[in-house]
């Protein structure tokens, strides 16, 4: 590098990380001029690890606060740029050329990163992180959880008089697949971490708000609820307040999710009820837009999600990708499948592996001949695409089986199979049914397969056609040498 480059420091913090970071020392060598880390108490060969990378270590005893934590990290930095990251942060070639080249801009400060949150379903999600900053004493973090330091950042640039920039090319988070996040008991953290932030202030907004976003990521209804509750009651009570807050919108968004749960009526009104403390944002578009589809009020819900996608949100499907699918559902129950599915393919236009765009895709297309084909041919083959395909098929297979049209059902599932094996679970269901033996030769694993049937028995069971659910039955014999439990399963003797 030149020498008359800024030096450039990536700052984190970390405990027990010996698992990710090999790979994230291999992505980032070319990144940082120092790698400055505070540990909190690694005993798993994270310290040598890093020492063994060059870094700068530090180390204290776990605070209990992670905004105690960054700023101690950010004691040991000596470059002229702070680049904060985690080390299931993983960051590419074309995000390091992008940084390198940004530092060097006089008239940027600081600059908000795309974090790309990887989801153990195969999708992932893209957020603005103000991650890159010029290294300044004044510059702090708060909140002892999903601590920020925007404010701070923010008062730096005004005072220099300088400018926030993006970094494009997006840095892959792995935190945020929920096997992960189950191993390390980061729900049970976080959760502890909060309830104590608003033991201490009940007037925490920031933190009651994270509390809630815990209890919808993980669906935990019992935390959701008791959150909201309480929540609800300090709104109503003027002991917590909404207005200059960025995150009111979402907050109420998340509160009639789980205190108005199947009522959109109830749920409407609770947004209602505080529309004019919060400021509007994306979130908060998007969750009345769906409120107002569920109430059977097309247009209001047209209105709200058509205005996300005018707006800016650091959570970019929040203006792209979960809108237009809404759109598209609006243009579906209308009966205009051109418009719906237009609305869905702009939507995998922003995000290509998103499970519900691509399940639409697929179903839209499943009744024109070959243009699932066509699709399926043009796009790269991923998991998500796969289990999306699954779903579409099943749907469609299904809906023969339903009506009684065995031999259609049979002849969809043999259209993809040569895509997805377990698919062929259905077609051995069809066989059975009709009374004829199966000569399917699948490569899949008995385990995967068992699961496939056992999946299509629900579907069986589930349409209401008794008829072929006996005739299934009576032939289900000739497979238990492979599948022996559904002799208890249709209680066979």
């Amino acid at each position: 590098m030149s020498s008359v480059s800024p030096r450039l420091t990536v700052c984190m913090i970390v405990r027990d990380e010996a698992t990710v970071l090999p790979r994230f020392l291999e992505a980032g060598g070319e990144l940082w001029d120092q790698l400055a880390v505070l540990d909190t108490g690694s005993v798993d060969g994270t310290r040598e690890l890093l020492r063994e990378a060059g870094a700068d270590l530090s180390e204290c005893e776990w605070p209990g606060d992670f905004s105690v934590a960054r700023n101690r990290s950010l004691e040991g930095v000596d470059g002229d740029w702070v680049l904060v990251l985690d080390a299931d942060e993983i960051v590419s070639p074309g995000f390091v050329a992008e940084v390198r080249a940004l530092i060097l801009r006089p008239d940027i400060g600081a600059a908000t990163v795309t974090m790309r949150n990887h989801f153990s379903t195969g999708h992932h999600r893209d957020s603005r992180l103000l991650r890159l900053f010029r290294s300044d004493p004044s510059v702090r973090y708060a909140h002892a959880i999903h601590e920020d330091a925007a404010e701070t950042i923010g008062a730096m640039l005004r005072r220099e008089g300088l400018r926030l920039g993006h970094v494009a090319t997006p840095v892959d988070h792995l935190g945020y697949q929920k096997d992960r996040a189950a191993e390390r008991d980061k729900k049970e953290r976080d959760r502890t971490m909060l309830l104590s932030a608003i033991g201490a202030d009940a007037g925490d907004l920031y933190s009651r708000f994270k509390l809630l976003e815990l209890a919808r990521f993980w669906n935990d209804v019992e935390l959701g609820v008791e959150g909201s509750t309480g929540t609800l009651g300090a709104l109503r009570s003027g002991e917590l307040r909404l207005e200059g807050s960025h995150v009111g919108g979402e907050l109420l968004v998340i509160l009639a999710r789980f205190l108005c749960a199947g009522d959109a009526a109830e749920g409407l009104a609770l947004l209602e009820e505080f529309s004019s403390k919060i400021e509007v944002s994306p979130s908060f578009l998007f969750g009345r837009g769906q409120l107002r589809e569920q109430a059977d009020d097309p247009a209001g819900a047209e209105a709200d999600f058509a205005a996300c996608l005018t707006m800016d949100d650091p959570t970019l499907q929040m203006v792209t990708t979960r809108p237009l699918m809404g759109l598209a559902r609006l243009g579906l129950a209308r009966g205009d499948l051109k418009a719906a599915l237009g609305h869905v393919d702009r939507a995998l236009e922003h995000s290509p592996q998103d499970a519900e765009a691509l399940l639409a895709a697929l179903s839209f297309r499943l009744s024109t001949p070959g243009e699932v084909q066509s699709f399926l041919d043009n796009r790269p083959w991923s998991p998500a695409l796969g289990a999306a395909l699954e779903s579409a098929v099943e749907m469609s297979a299904t809906a023969y089986l339903r009506e009684g049209r065995v031999e259609e059902a049979h002849g969809r599932l043999a259209e993809f199979v040569h895509r997805r094996a377990s698919l062929g679970l259905g077609m051995l269901v069809c066989d059975l049914i009709l009374g004829r033996s199966s000569d399917l030769d699948l490569d899949i694993e008995l385990d995967e397969a068992s699961r496939s049937l056992r999946r299509w028995l629900v579907h069986l069971m589930g349409i209401g056609r008794p008829e072929l659910v006996a005739a299934f039955a009576a032939n289900a014999p000739t497979v238990l040498g492979t599948f022996p439990w559904l002799r208890e399963t249709l209680g066979l003797r």
